[in-house]
């Protein structure tokens, strides 16, 4: 049942492309208040979600080199 929806709105969308279009907001000037405003927001977004990835990221390293350098101090060596 669900294939044969998706089928129908992939034929719908394909035979009417009217259906496919974007709204007026996003086909609208791109000189607008609105416009600029919308790119300002997504570059917010995307800047404060690089900036948490990139702390994980440098916490998970800290870990990392916190855990090799208690291993070096207490003699343990990893079994290879």
């Amino acid at each position: 049942m669900t294939r044969l929806m998706t089928t129908g709105l992939w034929l719908s969308a394909s035979i009417i492309p009217s259906l496919s279009q974007a709204c007026t907001v996003c086909m609208g000037d791109p000189e607008a208040p609105m416009t600029k405003g919308m790119i300002a927001g997504i570059g917010v977004l995307l800047l404060v979600t690089a900036c948490v990835l990139a702390s994980f990221g440098s916490f998970f390293i800290y870990l990392m080199k916190r855990a090799s350098r208690m291993n070096h101090v207490s003699g343990v060596t990893e079994a290879g």
